[in-house]
């Protein structure tokens, strides 16, 4: 199995940028961390606990779509 890509310190903004299709895991968990003004600041762990969301699952899941997009 391939290393992640991702890593919970990234922010979300870059990872965003550099893998575009993720976007569909934070809106199907129903994050509004796409276009927010935090983007920049908010790690990818700072977003999952924010929304209560568990953080390996979710990057999993984040890595999973970085993965298929590219």
């Amino acid at each position: 199995m391939d290393e992640p890509r991702l890593h919970p310190q990234h922010t979300v903004e870059e990872t965003l940028e550099r893998f575009p299709l993720v976007a569909a895991v934070f809106v199907q968990r129903g994050m509004a961390c796409v276009g927010c003004v935090m983007a920049p600041f908010d790690t990818l762990d700072d977003a999952a606990r924010s929304y209560g969301q568990d953080a390996d699952t979710f990057l999993a899941e984040l890595d999973a779509a970085a993965r298929d997009g590219g």
